[in-house]
């Protein structure tokens, strides 16, 4: 899996690509904390549109990085989920717990909604 992170005005972007399984989910548990917890980042969209897999233990690692956010009083948003991560976000019910937009240009604009 690769991770790759960027800067959008107030919005800390973190793209995935490849799968988010068992042998990557430290990596990106460790991308999440030094964002949320070293840079203080309030504002974080997680780009999923590359991503082709996610297992429970990436699952687990998506619900870190929100529990961490609402914490903080700070905003996740998901987005380009492809059908079968979807599904899988229905079937858990994450769905109902996390802000997904269907394009990144999408999730951005919620962060700027009153």
């Amino acid at each position: 899996m690769e991770i790759h992170v960027e800067q959008e005005n107030s919005v800390r972007i973190i793209a995935l690509s490849g799968r988010l399984d068992i042998m990557h989910a430290e990596g990106f548990e460790n991308t999440i904390n030094e964002y949320i917890d070293g840079l203080n980042e309030s504002k974080m969209l997680i780009d999923c549109e590359n991503l082709t897999f996610i297992s429970s233990a990436g699952l687990r690692v998506f619900m870190i990085a929100l529990k961490k956010m609402k914490a903080k009083l700070g905003k996740l948003v998901l987005t380009g989920m492809n059908e079968s991560n979807r599904k899988v976000f229905q079937i858990t019910g994450y769905e109902k717990l996390f802000t997904i937009a269907d394009t990144r240009e999408e999730g951005l604009s919620l962060f700027y909604l009153s």
